[in-house]
């Protein structure tokens, strides 16, 4: 993405232009942004998406993993496509791409650009629109035993009807309800344009004011994108159900996508997605249309106050993207409750945040989303970049006469000299430095009132844009979050731009983090979440044990306690999943648990009387009655304890209650009338 926009900007240096590019832009920010988490993640650099024969997956935009076990991972993923070779791709931007077109670009003349367009002849016409029928983006399918090393299944499991630019799908978002059973949803974009309609479209961008807007209006309201819904017996194929949820007016300016989708039973969804807006009136778009000839960034003193570079921060600051909430019984009938749940702080274009990934963990509602940042505010920025941008006008062209004599040596020596050898490359990647997209995160009680906790929570290499980060997807399981994101390259350097043309960087990483049991001063009631490496009590505890003092443990089949004293006397010598125990602290501090995930269902022996268990892992639905479900006619009492607030809970069946959920991290007393099993699922 970061060449990408770089590449707008030097395109479209006018208003008009920024506001088309903010709508591509925010659109796309479910697809590559930077991240921050609110935890420590580990980022693993040993991720591999590959077919049979090793080679790399292409062009992979964004990710959705389901985890079925710790050996057992799905994923549905975004990747580009087309059936152009590199001699097509060359000849066809030839064609359409002229000497002049070049000089307007370097030039940052508008104008002349548009003129320039209006008179390509039709055989370039039939190559533009040929150009922009082949490529496009399909989702596709991989399986993994690790979540790390995956294998590609089949690279186009769902793809847009007609093909092309015109008509993709991405950002999937997939229910497994059952091995036979899947629901997925995904963002499918569409141009509903012909190639007359084409060819009108660029007769009018050379004639006056009036049909020039009207071509360009005519472009942003023929493009949108809407969330469709799809339905498998094997998460291969697809059966397709389009725009299931569209925005209220239509087009490029009202546009929703990126997806992410939590069923709660069969007859209530909840999702969330990134919705573009702007505030920007029609009446005000009629001008900026109409007036766009007398638009050049380079004339007047825009320093000083000029109005093109004030109106052109005014386009950004009122076009942006934001996270909306809808609920459905079928996952096909979507209503809208609130279009805008979380969004920037700032508003505008470059504080957008999009493409969520939303988990339900107890009660509780955790979000990992797409925020874009930069300190590229005023004026005198915008003038300053678009200077250093012209200024590299000589080296574009050069690079350009090498890709239209298909000269592949020369191309490849005249990258590096326009990205490693050049002063006004170094001044734009400074300018840069600090524009990026990183990964947020947010929390919620109900899924519309959003706070958030980390604005930064995951995030690239360093600051710059093309090392950015976006489109997570997370899963928790067993005391173990994982992300998979959307990831840049360390540097722009001529190296890392042909190997990522080439396919040999990867595009997604992974990073991951054990879940941490905070632990207050003095008594804390807790249970392990995962089985660790080391069962030893002292093994498990290393992180903390200069703050623990006492650690207590009860077995209920000898009725007997047992207990451990850092450096001290001890009968207590493992910490194991199931079980519960009390843990004194001298001052607060967070266990940290990393280890293996214990294989789900997993069954907890309850004996008659008291028990002191933990949960390995918090169910799909932790309500205490759901988690008991199964024995809950030998269940007498259950206890539960806050340390936070030093107060205990309970739980009579049929009877009165203050404890409403079963967590993981949490100890409980159990008493049962009879033996049985507690079986978490």
């Amino acid at each position: 993405m970061g060449g990408a926009v770089s590449v707008k900007y030097i395109k479209k240096q006018t208003t008009l232009a920024v506001f088309v590019f903010s709508l591509a832009l925010i659109l796309t920010v479910s697809l590559v942004m930077l991240v921050q988490a609110a935890v420590p993640w580990t980022k693993s650099g040993t991720f591999s998406l590959t077919d049979g024969h090793g080679n790399n997956e292409l062009f992979v935009e964004d990710a959705h993993v389901i985890k079925n076990s710790a050996t057992d991972y799905q994923m549905w993923y975004t990747n580009g496509k087309t059936t152009l070779t590199l001699g097509d791709i060359t000849s066809s931007v030839a064609a359409i791409v002229t000497d002049d077109i070049v000089n307007d670009l370097a030039a940052l003349d508008l104008n002349a650009l548009l003129a320039d367009f209006s008179e390509l002849y039709d055989a370039a016409r039939d190559a533009l629109y040929t150009y922009l029928s082949q490529p496009t983006t399909v989702i596709g399918y991989a399986t993994s035993t690790d979540g790390l090393t995956w294998t590609v299944v089949n690279p186009e499991v769902l793809a847009g009807s007609s093909g092309g630019a015109w008509d993709s799908v991405g950002a999937p978002t997939v229910i497994k309800n059952s091995a036979t059973d899947y629901e997925m949803w995904y963002s499918h974009t569409t141009t509903k344009i012909t190639s007359d309609e084409l060819s009108t479209m660029l007769d009018n961008l050379g004639g006056a004011p009036a049909a020039r807007k009207d071509a360009i209006q005519t472009l942003i309201d023929a493009t949108s994108s809407v969330i469709g819904y799809a339905t498998s017996t094997d998460g291969i194929a697809w059966t397709e159900f389009h725009g299931v949820l569209t925005g209220s007016t239509g087009g490029l300016r009202d546009s929703v996508g990126g997806p992410s989708v939590i069923k709660n039973s069969a007859t209530d969804y909840e999702m969330w997605y990134t919705q573009t807006e702007t505030s920007i009136t029609e009446a005000e778009l009629d001008n900026i249309l109409a007036d766009i000839d007398d638009y050049d960034l380079n004339t007047g003193d825009p320093l000083a106050g000029g109005a093109l570079v004030g109106e052109l921060i005014n386009v950004l600051n009122a076009t942006s993207s934001v996270i909306g909430y809808a609920t459905s019984p079928d996952g096909k009938t979507w209503t809208v409750v609130n279009p805008e749940v979380l969004f920037g702080s700032r508003g505008g274009v470059w504080d957008s945040v999009g493409g969520p990934s939303v988990i339900k963990n107890g009660s509780t509602y955790e979000m990992w989303y797409t925020q874009a940042t930069t300190d590229l505010t005023t004026a005198t920025d915008m003038q300053v970049l678009a200077d250093a941008l012209e200024a590299l006008a000589p080296d574009i062209k050069d690079t350009w006469a090498s890709i239209k004599a298909k000269n592949l040596i020369q191309f490849m020596l005249d990258v590096t000299d326009l990205i490693d050898n050049n002063a006004n490359m170094d001044e734009v990647k400074e300018l840069l430095a600090h524009t990026n997209t990183v990964i947020g995160y947010a929390t919620s009680s109900d899924g519309i009132a959003w706070t958030v906790r980390n604005s930064q929570a995951l995030v690239g290499t360093n600051s710059n844009l093309w090392a950015s980060v976006a489109n997570p997807s997370v899963v928790l399981q067993n005391g173990l979050y994982q992300i998979w994101f959307a990831q840049g390259i360390d540097e722009l350097s001529a190296q890392n731009f042909l190997d990522t043309l080439q396919g040999d960087t990867a595009s997604l990483g992974y990073a991951s983090y054990p879940v941490g049991i905070d632990l207050v001063a003095d008594w804390n009631f807790i249970g392990l979440p995962i089985t660790p490496a080391s069962t030893t009590i002292g093994d498990v505890l290393a992180g903390i044990i200069g703050d623990v003092e006492l650690v207590w443990a009860f077995d209920s089949a000898t009725d007997t306690w047992s207990y451990y004293i850092p450096g001290g006397a001890a009968t207590l010598t493992d910490m194991t999943v199931g079980k519960g125990y009390w843990v004194k602290m001298s001052s607060p501090n967070t266990l940290t648990v990393a280890g293996t995930e214990p294989p789900l269902p997993y069954d907890i022996p309850l004996l008659a009387d008291w028990n002191l268990i933990s949960l390995p892992e918090t169910p799909s639905s932790s309500t205490i009655g759901d988690v008991l479900a199964g024995i809950i006619g030998d269940v007498e009492l259950v206890w539960a304890f806050d340390s936070a607030t030093d107060t205990w809970s309970y739980y009579l069946p049929g009877g009165a209650a203050t404890i409403t959920d079963m967590t993981e991290g949490n100890a409980y007393w159990i008493k049962m009338t009879n033996p049985g099993t507690l079986t978490i699922n």
